[in-house]
């Protein structure tokens, strides 16, 4: 065979093959050691966190298992890091379900071969890369797949993240930053160690550092945006799969390229437009939701401002954010809009069957009724997919609602007031 020959067959071939000697990566991190003194503050920290993010609110970025004490059966993780619960043992056992195994085997091996020539199979053959991204990424190529359709971005000094990180910013923002390492994915060991004794969970500074790194380099990389609470956790999702430079280099092709830096300029001019947009497609893609919500005067502000600003990463379990991070990187980021409709569309019975103050608690507690796999979410998503060409021509009846939004969030209803997202509050 020709060079071309090989890659374009194996662009094109769908019959099924699979490696028995491929096992799903696991994720090993090295825990530093940390001395008593240090630990001590760090526990006191986090404790004065909760007290003043919990009782009070109905959303919060603390992740609320941080506060338990974990039982020794409980003790063990996932193929990505995060700790194995009894509220989601079902999820963790079946990443290891045999068949979904020889799936990701057979799949491996495809991705193999078109990732040797990609632009190629990329300019001869767009929809077999879009389809097999929808389908997942093999875990063991999907950090050099990511790197591939983000364009392979050339590290420059400009990008370079061991100078950008010893470049000075704003006391405001670097103490932003310190405090929101600790919100960051806390039950991944990649971020923190589980203390088997006592069945606590304390910092992992070799994560929180890289990821320090990360976010205080974008800071000094883009000025106008510096830093903004949100971000933490769309940094963290490609530290898992490449090392820092690549993994900093990632992001900033996530907040550039694909315009996600625009969530987080003054005024959250993005979000308030987004926000629109989804409101105008429930209304056309889920009238009888839609009505629903503007029967009972619910604003979804106060649940779908999380999805945009943390790209779903606070929202949604792990293996369902690489899916879509899979599906953005092909599509681009009007995905989410996709995603946003498919979520709605299958809590949407619960919903309707709801009324007043337990609708509007079901709906700021969405992370605690999601009960479908990655392939069901991306399934149904897929059937919304018309509306990602639609949202860029989308014209927003009334131009004046994101405006009115931004006023509405602060001055509607008190109970609103109170579950307002933390990173509204502050706002820039």
């Amino acid at each position: 065979k020709t060079k071309d020959e090989d890659i374009h067959s194996s662009c094109s071939s769908d019959q099924d093959t699979s490696n028995p000697r491929f096992a799903p990566p696991q994720r090993t991190v090295s825990t530093p050691r940390i001395n008593k003194s240090k630990e001590q503050v760090l526990r006191n920290g986090s404790r004065i966190l909760r007290r003043s993010l919990s009782s009070d609110s109905l959303i919060t970025i603390v992740d609320r298992r941080t506060s338990t004490k974990y039982s020794p059966e409980e003790h063990e993780f996932d193929r990505y890091g995060f700790l194995v619960t009894s509220t989601n043992r079902t999820a963790a056992d079946d990443l290891i379900n045999p068949e979904r195994v020889r799936k990701e085997n057979q799949r491996l091996i495809k991705w193999e071969k078109m990732l040797q020539d990609f632009d190629y199979c990329q300019s001869k053959r767009p929809d077999q890369v879009r389809e097999r991204a929808r389908k997942g990424i093999p875990d063991a190529v999907r950090g050099r797949a990511w790197r591939q359709l983000a364009g392979n971005l050339n590290i420059s000094q400009e990008h370079d993240v061991n100078i950008l990180s010893e470049k000075i910013i704003s006391e405001k923002d670097r103490h932003q930053i310190s405090i929101d390492l600790g919100r960051t994915l806390p039950t991944n060991e990649f971020f923190s160690h589980l203390n088997r004794e006592t069945g606590e969970l304390y910092p992992n500074l070799e994560g929180h550092e890289k990821l320090q790194k990360m976010l205080h380099s974008y800071a000094v990389f883009d000025p106008e945006v510096n830093y903004c609470q949100g971000m933490n956790f769309v940094a963290a999702v490609p530290l898992f799969y490449m090392p820092l430079q690549e993994a900093f280099d990632t992001f900033v092709f996530l907040m550039n390229s694909l315009n996600y830096r625009e969530y987080f300029l003054k005024g959250f001019p993005r979000l308030h437009k987004s926000i629109s947009i989804l409101e105008q497609l429930i209304k056309h893609e889920l009238p009888r939701l839609g009505k629903h919500f503007q029967q009972e005067t619910i604003i979804i502000q106060l649940f779908v401002t999380q999805w945009f600003l943390t790209l779903f990463t606070y929202n949604l379990p792990f293996p369902a954010i690489i899916r879509l991070w899979d599906w953005m990187f092909v599509e681009g980021h009007d995905v989410v809009f996709a995603v946003a409709l498919a979520i709605l569309k299958m809590v949407q019975d619960q919903m309707l069957s709801k009324k007043g103050e337990e609708l509007l608690e079901f709906t700021m507690a969405f992370s605690e009724q999601l009960n479908f796999t990655p392939d069901q979410l991306i399934n149904e998503a897929l059937n919304f997919k018309h509306v990602i060409k639609s949202v860029k021509k989308l014209q927003i009846k009334n131009p004046s609602l994101s405006s009115r939004a931004e006023i509405d969030i602060y001055t509607r209803k008190q109970r609103y007031d109170k579950a307002l997202p933390f990173y509204l509050r502050n706002a820039k």
